[in-house]
């Protein structure tokens, strides 16, 4: 079995560090599996020598990354970033920061228009910080999560669960903020992530739609959520802003010039 390709449609070639996993797509998610040896086909043994790539893929698993994100490497975005000139400042962070020995508690807001591949490009560095240095890490769809929340609010169980992930995984990334534009609750829920983090030290990566004020002018950040929350993000996130066009609108403007 050819454990360095990717069980979908599609497949990339891998980066080094993922050449003896197998990946493949469970429910929309990636899920990575490692070879065991003859011994630990018995009894696992946490100091075996194929113990470090059994690490590596459960931290891989848990990362929790939609399919859809199957090719995001930082092999990707370095071949991207010659020809994407927009997103460049966001290259060359993620570069900077992915060398830093041990990792910086600051984190990230990349603040963008749709479609232009900010997700991609920090999917990337999480997939990489996951398999090439071993870092428990976390992707979290901010719409996602708050259904899931309501879902457990709704059913009288516990929110435990959900918020003690955000505070054992030490990078996490948090998608599409503010696409909601929500509710005097799903701003609270957004204060408890942000502060979780913000009192841990942990480094924190979010993407959003919402513009970033500059100078005196106040950002849609600071409309939307509570100047609490603003206030944590401005200490532990460094701001970037990007332009450029929707990649993924391009592609059906050419689909419907086609038909």
């Amino acid at each position: 079995m050819n454990t360095g390709d990717i069980q979908a449609p599609g497949a990339a070639s891998l980066p080094r560090a993922e050449e003896e996993l197998t990946i493949i797509v469970e429910r929309g998610i990636l899920r990575a599996s490692a070879p065991l040896c003859d011994k630990c086909r018995v009894y696992p043994d946490k100091f075996c020598s194929c113990a470090p790539l059994r690490k590596k893929a459960r931290l891989f698993t848990n990362l929790n990354l939609p399919a859809r994100f199957r090719h995001a490497t930082m092999e990707s975005i370095r071949s991207y970033s010659p020809l994407n000139q927009p997103l460049r400042p966001l290259y060359q962070w993620i570069e900077a920061w992915s060398r830093r020995n041990p990792l910086p508690t600051e984190g990230i807001l990349v603040s963008g228009p749709c479609g232009i591949g900010k997700t991609h490009a920090l999917v990337a560095l999480l997939r990489h910080l996951t398999l090439s240095r071993s870092v428990p890490c976390l992707f979290l769809d901010w719409n996602r999560f708050l259904q899931k929340l309501k879902s457990a609010y709704e059913g009288n169980d516990s929110t435990s669960d959900c918020f003690l992930a955000i505070h054992d995984t030490e990078v996490l990334l948090l998608d599409d903020l503010g696409a909601s534009r929500g509710t005097e609750w799903e701003r609270f829920m957004l204060d408890e992530v942000i502060s979780i983090r913000y009192n841990a030290l942990l480094p924190t990566f979010i993407t959003t739609n919402l513009r970033i004020g500059e100078g005196e002018s106040r950002s849609e950040i600071e409309k939307v959520f509570l100047h609490h929350t603003t206030s944590r993000l401005a200490e532990l996130c460094h701001r970037i802003s990007l332009a450029g066009d929707d990649r993924r609108g391009v592609g059906l403007r050419q689909l419907v010039i086609r038909d």
